[in-house]
């Protein structure tokens, strides 16, 4: 459980929005740590107020901007609480890692990562930003995978163009069970994304490396410029956005693999602090965390947005997509979704 591991460490749970500063000042001491309570968010030592404010900073380093978040946890925040607060070779963990900025700087500053998200989503892109793959290995595969993605592009041209699935990829592959799919993705994206996947599928790689693709295929998906009829996904509603042109998933997949390679170059390979920890996540309620008292040196964690972000309608249209691969149905992830916000709302009218 969770609940002890908060009266034996310090938690930096640190909310601020990176845009403006925030006024810092103490609130009230605490007990035998002398700790002092800022701004409802951080716990600090006394008399140290450093200004938290990154918005000239880049946030996008390392692989923090392989997948777009919702009110992503700024990576500059982790690394100032976890470098103040922990050592090199002690273990770090979130509670709610979202898409894990805390696990890839725990890693980053020589410290194991542990986190957790209910999100199977989330959970899929945290594992990918937060785990180091050989560069040379990924570049090697990199270039094989988009030889095999331009092979079979050319051998289903027309198809690509038509919207018309091969044979027999729809009894392998099926469609995915997102309402009105047609509406939101033209039949040329349908076929462009399951060829993807399918190349994806049968390519033998390390499941890292895999996880690392079928992440970016998540990304084409909810990124600002989606390749779905909508634009801006991740945060805001739903609306229906035609293109010009048909979006091209595939020649985006392959552009999008190079930036990866560069991102991941300098996650796996930049920094001067020796990398001896390792980051890990699991799909799990932070509610009931199978943790042991003591087993971590430090929490770090930034809550989500729940009463203002619904993060199940940001992440269906890709949840639809990669239902296989996240090991759970559209509808379980949507029902899943809307029980925790009745649970919200239930938790809001007791209070």
């Amino acid at each position: 459980m969770l609940g002890p591991l908060y009266n034996q460490f310090l938690i930096a749970s640190l909310k601020f929005d990176i845009k403006h500063r925030q006024k810092l000042y103490e609130r009230e001491c605490q007990d035998e740590g002398h700790l002092q309570y800022l701004d409802n968010y951080c716990y600090m030592q006394p008399g140290v107020l450093p200004v938290l404010d990154f918005h000239d900073q880049n946030t996008s380093h390392s692989t923090h901007a392989l997948h777009p978040f919702a009110a992503k946890f700024p990576p500059q925040l982790a690394c100032w609480a976890i470098e103040q607060y922990s050592q090199p070779g002690e273990t770090v963990c979130d509670p709610m890692a979202g898409s894990g900025t805390t696990l890839v700087e725990a890693w980053r500053l020589g410290r194991s990562g542990i986190g957790f998200d209910i999100d199977p989503l989330a959970c899929l892109i945290a594992q990918a930003k937060s785990t180091p793959i050989e560069v040379g290995l990924l570049s090697e595969h990199n270039r094989r995978l988009v030889r095999e993605i331009e092979t079979a592009s050319e051998c289903f041209r027309m198809n690509i163009e038509t919207g018309v699935f091969p044979d027999g990829w729809l009894e392998v592959d099926g469609r995915p069970e997102l309402p009105n799919l047609d509406y939101w993705f033209t039949p040329q994206v349908q076929v462009g994304l399951t060829l993807l996947k399918r190349a994806i599928r049968a390519f033998e790689t390390q499941p890292a490396v895999k996880r690392l693709w079928y992440v970016v295929v998540s990304s084409l998906i909810l990124a600002k410029n989606s390749v779905a009829n909508a634009r801006d996904i991740v945060h805001s509603r739903h609306h229906h956005f035609r293109h010009e042109q048909i979006p091209d998933p595939i020649d985006r997949f392959c552009r999008r693999l190079r930036q990866v390679e560069r991102q991941m170059r300098a996650y796996s390979e930049g920094g001067t602090v020796p990398r001896r920890g390792y980051a890990d996540i699991h799909c799990n309620d932070s509610r009931n965390i199978p943790l042991a008292a003591g087993s971590v040196d430090l929490i770090v964690m930034s809550p989500p947005y729940c009463n203002a972000l619904d993060y199940t309608r940001a992440h269906r249209f890709a949840v639809a997509w990669l239902a296989d691969v996240l090991a759970i149905t559209f509808n379980e992830y949507v029902i899943r979704g809307e029980a925790g916000l009745l649970a919200r709302i239930r938790e809001v009218i007791r209070k």
